[in-house]
């Protein structure tokens, strides 16, 4: 008796455990998919402290690095997609380490470094503002956001997904005229003009030596 309600025992562990492995994106057949690493993106480092991702963000380019930093490739979404409120940006890997870095809201404004696929590593991504040779930008500038993940470890066992959190590069800035009793006021009288060496970005968004630019 013991050894037949051993076997019933065994029989009912193995039926629990079939539908597990036919289920699995990991398993052994062909006809299931492999499992994925996805990105999600998050920005909730604004004043409100909510996620504002699908409501501000407008494109976003991710670039991927094995773990030894060497460049894989670079992937871009935009528009639509990333208004849904659950985007996310799917990766098709092998196991393995790997590092993300992304640039958010890149237009016309900016260049980007031009990264070769397996020659080129991490070290070697900058962004720069566009200038004229005046180095006065008179003009709007697109928002921008960075974020990166140094070391992701992806399984390949399951479905993974890794979240970035960006944060905001470029800020508004208004000024204000004020007329205090002043005859003939107009704000045309007068001129204005910010100064700063912040056009030159490195791979951690670190600012690296530029130019002193006139805004």
């Amino acid at each position: 008796m013991k050894f037949k309600s051993l076997l019933r025992q065994i029989a009912l562990g193995i039926l629990v455990l079939i539908p597990g492995i036919f289920s699995s994106c990991d398993s052994i057949r062909e006809d299931l998919k492999e499992c994925r690493l996805f990105v999600q993106f998050k920005y909730d480092y604004n004043m409100l402290s909510t996620d504002a991702f699908h409501t501000q963000v407008d494109k976003v380019d991710l670039y991927v690095f094995d773990g030894e930093g060497k460049f894989l490739f670079m992937k871009s979404e935009a528009g639509t997609p990333l208004t849904t409120g659950n985007y996310r940006m799917e990766l098709l890997l092998p196991m393995g380490q790997y590092k993300l870095l992304a640039w958010a809201g890149v237009h016309d404004s900016y260049e980007v470094t031009n990264l070769e696929p397996g020659v080129s590593t991490y070290t070697e991504l900058e962004l720069k503002l566009k200038r004229e040779s005046s180095l006065v930008v008179d003009k709007h500038l697109e928002p921008l956001w960075y974020g990166e993940l140094a070391d992701v470890d992806f399984t390949g066992i399951d479905n993974t997904t890794a979240t970035i959190n960006l944060i905001k590069n470029t800020n508004t800035i208004r000024f204000v005229f004020e007329n205090q009793g002043a005859t003939n006021f107009d704000v045309n009288d007068y001129t204005y003009e910010l100064t700063e060496s912040n056009g030159y970005m490195g791979h951690y968004n670190a600012l690296k030596t530029d130019d002193v630019l006139s805004y």
